[in-house]
């Protein structure tokens, strides 16, 4: 089981992304944001979709890994620890596999 330190962080790891304070993060939540990231940012349209493409990957892999409906804070929480407490090597890898895909999204002209 996570300690005390780790159930905090995912609690705000979560609170990043229930931008509307919803206590939900769904998929149509996503993609609003991920549209409005990339037009703020100007992106041509290649790299637009590129963002796009990639950001919904992520988000599918590290973050609903298979639910299919909203997540609320609690289920987020409690997705996280159970994969910590299954294999917490495999949950270190793919927190790190997770922070190289999202820095490769916000380096938006791939200048490094």
């Amino acid at each position: 089981m996570a300690n005390d330190y780790l159930i905090h962080k995912w609690r705000l790891w979560f609170g990043i992304f229930d931008v509307d304070k919803t206590g939900q993060f769904s998929r149509a939540t996503e993609a609003n944001h991920e549209e409005g990231f990339a037009n703020l940012n100007n992106l041509s349209v290649e790299r637009k979709k590129e963002v796009i493409a990639a950001s919904k990957q992520m988000m599918e892999e590290h973050y609903f890994r298979g639910e299919t409906g909203a997540l609320t804070e609690q289920t987020f929480v409690d997705m996280n620890n159970s994969e910590y407490k299954e294999d917490k090597n495999k949950f270190i890898e793919r927190m790190r596999k997770l922070w190289n895909t999202d820095c490769d999204i916000m380096d938006l002209y791939q200048e490094g």
